[in-house]
């Protein structure tokens, strides 16, 4: 919007003007030179308002948080070790999700190739992996007289949260293993 008044002050590319209603406005230099007393015609330079301060705070904060979710869903909270004749270092986050999964011996690699756990709630991946160890006959079959076994080591636990396998076990004991956990402690 372009506006006419009397030139009062010059800064760089701003004009300062008085116009007829005794306002002062701020207009952009143009091509014509101003001079100071005399009548000047511009567009008028509009104040930044409280929105266009507002979306960069609020893009900052999501930011920010999205980079704090990123990171919690990445870390590893927990390590542990699930021994079922095969061994399988699982990786769990604050979220109780499996981050990475690991073999460290053959028959976990051949384990770990054939499920995949990653991304998976922790009793949920260990269930896929107790189905494919009993599929693959890597676990004891339960007789009657030796009932099968699975242990879980708990190698890395940085607050030393109680690990929440209750799901897991259940579903162990229903098919007659047995569950030996060791929360870092050495006493299962």
């Amino acid at each position: 919007m372009d506006i006419t008044g009397k030139v009062i002050n010059i800064d760089g590319n701003k004009v300062y003007l008085v116009t007829k209603g005794k306002e002062f406005v701020t207009v952009r230099r143009n091509d014509v030179k101003p001079v100071i007393g005399q009548l000047y015609t511009g567009s008028v330079i509009k104040k930044p308002t409280f929105f266009s301060y507002l979306i960069p705070v609020v893009l900052s904060i999501f930011l920010i948080a999205g980079i704090i979710y990123i990171f919690n869903g990445f870390s590893v909270k927990t390590s542990l070790v699930a021994d079922m004749n095969c061994t399988v270092k699982i990786d769990v986050n604050n979220n109780n999700r499996i981050v990475k999964a690991s073999a460290t011996d053959s028959n976990g690699f051949k384990l770990t190739n054939s499920v995949n756990i990653v991304g998976n709630s922790l009793n949920d991946g260990l269930m896929m992996l107790f189905d494919e160890a009993i599929n693959q006959k890597q676990l004891n079959i339960p007789d009657g007289f030796h009932m099968g076994e699975v242990k879980i080591y708990v190698t890395k636990n940085k607050k030393n949260n109680i690990l929440n396998l209750e799901k897991f076990i259940k579903y162990a004991n229903e098919k007659k293993y047995i569950i030996n956990v060791n929360n870092n402690n050495n006493k299962f």
